[in-house]
């Protein structure tokens, strides 16, 4: 629920979050059936829009991972919110409707 930026030293920077996407593909995990299963897509979600800073700065990383990493920051995200879940809107964007 932040901004992903273009900063290497940051913990939200887009180098972290596309470490931790790789992290994903690398490490199988054990699903509800006791099996090991591998991640084949990761989405990357923000209500905050990506910079281009951001993008410039692992769109090389990206494209080891082609079409197996989507981002889907600002009003992308909203989008869908607003075309799948629109009474669930209020909700996502943190607004807590008032019950009389």
């Amino acid at each position: 629920n932040v901004c992903v930026s273009g900063s290497v030293s940051s913990n939200t920077g887009a180098r972290t979050v596309l470490f931790q996407c790789q992290q994903a593909f690398d490490s199988p995990y054990t699903g509800n059936s006791g099996d090991e299963e591998r991640v084949e897509h990761v989405y990357v979600m923000s209500p905050h829009p990506m910079s281009p800073d951001a993008l410039d700065s692992i769109k090389g990383g990206l494209l080891q991972r082609s079409g197996q990493v989507t981002f889907i920051c600002g009003n992308d995200l909203l989008d869908i919110f607003k075309k799948n879940w629109p009474p669930n809107l209020c909700t996502a964007a943190g607004i807590v409707p008032k019950l009389t």
